[in-house]
């Protein structure tokens, strides 16, 4: 009973050691595929904007007595642009959100049956609950400077904040 006892210890450990490794290859593939799209949904807009300011000023260039005309076609132009932007990112928000939440109530449950099956696995369990805070706030601060980045660029680029 106790070589069952300890195998199956043994066991789990290896599990909750292939979920951490999961959880830390998740966020890292989830983090990697987010800041690329970013850089990608920055480069497009950036293109965009110089596109449509180019086309504006070229505009401009030949008929110079309608100035009124050619703002109001800028800021029609940058209210289409918006809600596509705001409509990807909030997407992208929920979907991530949805995911985290996934992931801690399977926590909680993994750790309610280490609990009831096994108090030194639960407590296994506990001491890798820091690891996935750092990585989850790691996480938040590479997307936070990526959205950080992308309104910089898109203030300098004639966009909006």
């Amino acid at each position: 009973m106790k070589l069952l006892e300890q195998e199956l210890i043994t066991l789990c450990i290896g599990f909750a050691g292939v979920g951490g490794i999961c959880l830390v290859t998740g966020f890292a593939y989830v983090s990697i595929w987010t800041c690329t799209g970013e850089q990608q949904a920055l480069r497009i807009q950036k293109e965009f904007v110089r596109a449509y300011l180019n086309q504006d000023a070229a505009r401009f260039d030949q008929n110079n007595h309608d100035t009124f005309q050619i703002l109001q076609g800028i800021l029609r132009d940058k209210s289409r642009m918006h809600p596509c932007r705001t409509t990807k990112l909030g997407t992208s928000l929920v979907h991530i959100s949805n995911a985290i939440c996934r992931q801690v109530a399977d926590v909680y449950s993994c750790m309610a049956v280490a609990l009831l099956l096994n108090t030194p696995l639960a407590l296994i369990m506990l001491c890798e609950m820091p690891v996935a805070s750092t990585i989850l706030d790691l996480f938040n601060v590479c997307i936070r400077r990526v959205k950080k980045r992308s309104s910089a660029e898109m203030a300098h680029a004639g966009g909006w904040n």
